[in-house]
């Protein structure tokens, strides 16, 4: 039986980096509403306050991923102009993870069997949602 001796050179390792050079964590999670389901622990807090776009993106470039759980086409085509993304609708089911920055992007007076064409940031709320496990 031989024995092999390496010898290594160079050693890399993949990290996400932002613009800043401020290592990337997290994700970033866009919702139309808060499910309280998408969380499996019994116990914890959340902390709901006033947020804007500006927010949202100092937020994104902290993230390594973006997850969008919004279904309504001219929602996301106003997200998508103010982050300069390409967003798509999903009717996927999020599920809570630690370290996720989450956003709830709602409408302001949704009307009930009327779908809204042309949104503008006068017809949206977001909250920017803090949650802490107990």
């Amino acid at each position: 039986m031989e024995k092999f001796k390496y010898k290594i050179t160079q050693f890399y390792v993949s990290v996400n980096i932002n613009k800043r050079g401020e290592k990337m964590t997290g994700r970033l999670i866009l919702l139309n509403a808060f499910p309280v389901n998408a969380f499996e622990y019994q116990k914890f807090e959340a902390r709901f306050e006033k947020s804007n776009f500006t927010d949202m993106k100092f937020s994104e470039l902290r993230c390594s991923e973006i997850r969008c759980y919004i279904r309504h086409p001219s929602t996301l085509q106003l997200i998508n102009s103010k982050l300069r993304t390409n967003l798509q609708p999903s009717s996927g089911l999020y599920q809570f993870q630690r370290g996720d920055e989450i956003y709830v992007v709602t409408l302001k007076a949704p009307e009930r069997g009327k779908e809204m064409t042309a949104v503008t940031e006068n017809d949206i709320e977001i909250w920017k949602v803090s949650v802490k496990v107990i």
